[in-house]
């Protein structure tokens, strides 16, 4: 499965088949909520209650499967994405890329929490991604309604973090998340409503690929942790 798109439909068809959307948050209890340090060496993260992580593309195009996770040891275990990004020659440019993904079987209520603190590292290949491409953490929140009333729903805050070639340690408010702009929410409030039913962390790259162009980027992320 790949892209936003087939993404939400997995959401819409696991939520749907629960037959329940007034879903109450699980207690993530108190600091520090490790979600994963990759420690054991596997996709599970230390949460039993969040699924294996799987990568997806975003606005894809050429042959499936073009980013793969795998684990690696660089000083420690850590998840490696390896992604092959085309945008296709048709005058636009399709901010195509790849991501992360570990999605919850029921939300977790991680507001009483400040931030989130992770290590990471993106890395052009061969041919490279652009020098403006971004990587963003996001936090979705499937039960929370949309400015339409509807549940399940696409909605998700997020945010643009530094990242470099190397391992960058990064602390992230997140008082600093935002609701995305193209499926707003009922409610005008910061990102507390989607943080109280937080159901899936994700961490994505625009590759930010110029019309016509093909990119391969490597995501190594590690040690995410909610504080």
């Amino acid at each position: 499965m790949t892209g936003r798109a087939a993404l939400g439909s997995l959401g819409l068809v696991v939520l749907a088949a629960s037959g329940c959307f007034d879903v109450h948050a699980i207690d993530p209890g108190p600091a520090p909520f490790v979600l994963d340090d990759f420690d054991d060496g596997d996709v599970q993260p230390n949460d039993p209650n969040f699924d294996p992580w799987e990568c997806y593309t975003i606005n894809p195009q050429g042959a499936p499967n073009t980013c793969t996770p795998r684990l690696v040891s660089d000083g420690s275990p850590a998840l490696v994405l390896d992604a092959t990004i085309v945008d296709p020659a048709d005058g636009l440019q399709q901010h195509g890329g790849a991501e992360l993904a570990t999605y919850a079987r029921l939300p977790k209520d991680v507001s009483r929490f400040s931030v989130i603190v992770f290590n990471a590292k993106l890395q052009s290949g061969n041919p490279p991604i652009s020098s403006d491409a971004i990587l963003s953490v996001e936090i979705g929140c499937r039960t929370v309604p949309d400015a339409d009333g509807i549940v399940p729903s696409r909605l998700y805050v997020s945010t643009g973090v530094e990242y470099g070639t190397v391992w960058t340690p990064s602390r992230v408010s997140l008082r600093n998340f935002g609701w995305q702009t193209w499926a707003p929410p009922q409610t005008d409030a910061g990102p507390g409503p989607c943080l109280q039913k937080a159901d899936s962390v994700r961490f994505s790259v625009d590759a930010a690929l110029p019309d016509g162009a093909t990119g391969v980027f490597h995501l190594t992320v590690d040690d995410i942790t909610f504080l």
